[in-house]
């Protein structure tokens, strides 16, 4: 095992050249503090909930606020935002990084959660809820 270079090897290490990250720590208060992707994040994409396949991408600007805000968040936990929440369908997201990796994390709109355990912030459900309206409608879906 090695730390991936351009990472805390607290979020990301390699070994048998697969990419391991984290998905709790007790020391963390913030997303950012569990993910080191602060200033990493290269644009958002929405794919589909079905297969996993991509729709497309965020404009520029609303990749901007998105990544402004995500390392921002608090860590509440997962569990906590599955007890204080109803289930609902979410919105499946591809967070890009400039090294070119990608990580899936889902958005609960009511909720303005996200599975990784922290609720969002208005900007970021206006930007997800308005960027998935207008990447559906591009791609027909709508």
């Amino acid at each position: 095992m090695r730390s991936m270079n351009g990472y805390k090897p607290s979020y990301r290490v390699m070994a048998g050249g697969k990419v391991y990250e984290a998905h709790s720590n007790p020391n963390a208060k913030k997303l950012g503090d569990l993910w080191d992707i602060d200033g990493k994040i290269a644009k958002v994409s929405l794919e589909s909930g079905m297969d996993g396949s991509p729709i497309g991408d965020f404009t520029p600007a609303a990749s901007a606020v998105f990544a402004r805000d995500l390392p921002q968040l608090k860590l509440v936990g997962f569990d906590t935002i599955y007890k204080d929440n109803k289930p609902e369908y979410g919105i499946f997201l591809r967070v890009h990084l400039q090294d070119g990796t990608s990580f899936r994390m889902v958005f609960y709109e009511k909720a303005n959660a996200f599975t990784a355990g922290a609720y969002g912030t208005e900007a970021m459900k206006s930007v997800i809820v308005g960027e998935r309206t207008r990447i559906k409608k591009a791609a027909g879906l709508m």
